[in-house]
């Protein structure tokens, strides 16, 4: 019997271990949105586009169906979910204001601080540009799996959310945009406390390797402090065809590390365990470039992070890591258009990783994302047929969704299908018993 306790705590250990210690997979993934956002490097001392104000907003309905469990009669995670979402833009002499608000079931019971989406001000001074409030922010070139963008941790605790900026969860930041000449602005952002990725302790999106722990208590730091505050410098070009950027950053990781020691004695039984939690510092340096080449539209991407466990031999800091990114979309034929990006991180000293108890034993020295969307309209344009797929390389899991999108004037239908499969050791292949269908309807207005 001990002989089997000590099997099953050393396998739940690991398993909350490679949770915690892979990419947030689930935070990204699934990127390939439409949602409008500014322009990378915005030129500076441009201004309002024009004074007045807009009020508009969105309305939607959507079913959400898990097919495994209507079979057997489980209606708990199949869902009707009503959501509405109000923004004002206003605009004056050199100063842009923007607020959002979002509305739907789970904000209102059980994060209504969020309702409150977006508020910020841009104030333009000749060639300066001053923002601040509640908001997301883009860094990098690539249009999904960026591992550059990391201003705003991202929400993986619901996989059925499609759209990056959607993904992200939006935090007061200051930033600073200045003008240094023709096609060179240099950007400054600000951010005064930290946030974690969100990830989920309830429902359909448990992590497998989570579930023995979702009653644990967890000692988590107060990082809205100015003890955690964040700040980063890029430099965005363009040069010949080039868009060129390159960008400082001192933070957080927004993966959590959690004391391995505590989370053993919690497996065991020992009464009154409470588990560690905590973020990592870190410094990353990257550069990113988008061109066009041979009719590809190219983005690419690449950096490191260093953390401070530069031996590899803290088991409680995350190995130091390269990071990279490489996408393109095109063209193909018969009106087609293909968008592929992929994704990956490499672990530095992995061979210093000994000890059972570090947060990273056991997992791949290397962590491979590939994604690829294919759609096409009909009906000029009023239909479109996409198809994506997302695999991880190293264990061969996939999500694949078709789908069918109908525009019916300044509406919008959607049928779509997500069909999980592949190791059920991966990030994705853990949920193949979540695979869903979802029927949407929605009017921007």
């Amino acid at each position: 019997m001990k002989k089997h306790l000590k099997i099953f705590v050393s396998f739940a250990l690991l398993s909350l271990l490679v949770f915690l210690g892979a990419p947030a997979l689930g935070a990204q993934a699934f990127g390939f949105g439409d949602s409008e956002e500014e322009p990378e490097g915005a030129a500076a001392g441009a201004g309002p586009a024009s004074i007045g104000s807009v009020v508009g907003g969105e309305l939607s309905f959507s079913f959400l169906g898990f097919p495994e469990e209507l079979f057997d009669g489980n209606f708990t995670n199949s869902t009707v979910l009503p959501a509405a979402a109000l923004f004002l833009n206003a605009s004056g002499s050199k100063v842009e204001a923007h607020v959002a608000l979002k509305l739907d079931e789970d904000l209102l019971v059980n994060r209504p601080g969020d309702i409150l989406d977006e508020a910020w001000l841009r104030i333009f001074s000749g060639q300066t540009i001053i923002q601040g409030g509640l908001m997301r922010l883009t860094w990098g070139r690539a249009d999904s799996l960026s591992v550059l963008d990391i201003l705003n941790p991202k929400d993986s605790s619901d996989l059925t959310l499609r759209d990056e900026q959607e993904r992200k969860i939006p935090v007061p930041m200051l930033r600073v945009n200045q003008g240094l000449g023709a096609g060179l602005t240099a950007e400054l952002a600000y951010l005064p406390w930290f946030e974690g990725n969100r990830i989920a302790m309830s429902g359909p999106w448990v992590a497998s390797q989570m579930k023995p722990f979702v009653s644990a208590t967890f000692n988590t730091p107060a990082t809205k402090s100015f003890d955690y505050g964040q700040a980063g410098l890029r430099l965005n070009a363009s040069l010949s065809g080039f868009d060129l950027g390159t960008q400082y950053f001192y933070g957080r990781l927004t993966t959590p590390y959690i004391d391995t020691t505590d989370a053993a004695m919690y497996l065991l039984g020992v009464p009154g365990t409470t588990i560690d939690l905590g973020y990592n510092p870190y410094h990353q340096i990257g550069a990113d470039a988008a061109f066009v080449l041979g009719g590809f539209n190219l983005r690419l991407e690449a950096g490191i992070n260093l953390t401070e466990d530069s031996a590899g031999t803290d088991p409680l800091v995350y190995n130091q890591h390269i990071v990279w990114s490489a996408g393109f979309d095109r063209d193909l034929f018969a009106g087609i258009n293909l968008n592929f990006q992929s994704s990956g991180k490499v672990r530095l000293r992995h061979d210093k990783i000994t000890s059972p108890l570090d947060i990273e034993s056991g997992t791949d020295i290397t962590s491979t994302q590939l994604a690829a969307l294919l759609s096409r309209p009909f009906l000029r344009d009023r239909l479109k047929v996409e198809l994506l797929g997302i695999l991880g390389a190293e264990k061969l899991d996939y999500m694949i969704e078709p789908g069918l999108v109908l525009s019916v004037g300044d509406a919008e239908i959607a049928l779509r299908g997500r069909y999980f499969g592949g190791d059920s050791a991966g990030e994705l292949g853990q949920f193949n018993d979540k695979s869903y269908i979802s029927l949407s309807s929605k009017y921007k207005f």
